[in-house]
């Protein structure tokens, strides 16, 4: 009965931590692109900027948060799901280097599945001089996510 028991928790422990090893994706959620953003990648060797970010977007889950101005933000979304205005590196919201959100929060609904992605696994990026600053949009509040079966 030990040597049951015994195996028992090894094959749970181990099912367990092979488990943690594949994605996490949601149930399909919907939510919607609120803001939007270009970075300055941070080359991991020297910490400088090191070229631009693919164009990154603010994601609000219905029903998210409301403590929190977007619940996280990603790089995969479809470029030709919306026809969304252009933003370049150089702008800014309010001036605190965040994304610049959108005027109207419910204007770009989309359903989706998503993962967190973990720290090791995040872009790394900032969006300007003023990041540093206390008073700069906190990224670091935020996750970034994997969106899959992304639709309007």
């Amino acid at each position: 009965m030990k040597r049951l028991f015994l195996s028992l928790t090894v094959f749970i422990t181990l099912f367990s931590a092979c488990n943690d090893e594949q994605p996490n994706n949601t149930d399909v959620v919907e939510g919607y692109v609120i803001g939007t953003f270009v970075g300055y990648l941070i080359n991991e060797e020297t910490g400088q900027a090191d070229g631009y970010t693919d164009r990154g977007y603010c994601i609000r889950i219905e029903n998210g948060d409301t403590n929190q101005k977007m619940d996280f933000y990603t790089f995969d979304l479809p470029q030709n799901l919306f026809d969304f205005p252009p933003v370049t590196k150089s702008e800014s919201d309010e001036g605190n280097c965040g994304p610049i959100f959108s005027e109207n929060d419910k204007a770009y609904k989309i359903k989706f599945n998503y993962q967190l992605l973990e720290e090791k696994n995040r872009l790394k990026f900032f969006t300007g001089p003023c990041t540093a600053m206390e008073m700069a949009f906190l990224w670091k509040t935020y996750h970034e996510a994997r969106l899959t079966n992304v639709e309007k």
